[in-house]
């Protein structure tokens, strides 16, 4: 395992930074377009469909911004930690996006997956956070990859 160097933290920071100003100035952006979508490319078809921008702008912006966090942990070779939490809040975002549908209908899937992929964006930054400190190398054991194997 590898220590995050301190300018991969900040290059990561800036990064996540970027990603979330970008996520929304889309949806201000799309939002602020909305009437001539709605009108052309929906053919006026969906009136409700301005109430799902939101929900969906929250997942989209959870889910880049998960990717985005889950390459420090790449970079930091923990590839073991990124698949589970992946496996783990799959199912988060399953059983969010079921519950979130019984309450508030279509609109509440968006959020669902929203909700499993913040969940995950959360582990991952605490992971990121953790694996920072020089005390964490210590505990780790030694990496099991087959010597020569440049695929893992």
């Amino acid at each position: 395992d590898q220590m995050v160097p301190a300018s991969t933290g900040m290059l990561l920071a800036w990064a996540l930074g970027v990603t979330t100003v970008g996520s929304i100035l889309w949806y201000l952006a799309l939002l602020s377009c909305w009437e001539p979508v709605e009108h052309f490319v929906l053919a006026d078809k969906y009136p409700d469909a301005k109430a799902l921008l939101l929900p969906w702008a929250a997942a989209s912006a959870a889910s880049t911004l998960r990717y985005v966090a889950g390459l420090g942990l790449i970079a930091a070779r923990q590839f073991k930690f990124l698949a589970h939490v992946q496996i783990i809040c799959g199912a988060v975002a399953v059983a969010a996006t079921v519950s979130m549908i019984l309450w508030q209908g279509i609109a509440g899937a968006m959020w669902g997956i929203a909700i499993g992929n913040a969940a995950c964006l959360g582990t991952i930054l605490v992971r990121l956070k953790r694996i920072r400190r020089p005390e964490f190398l210590a505990m780790r054991p030694e990496w099991d990859a087959p010597p020569g194997n440049s695929e893992v």
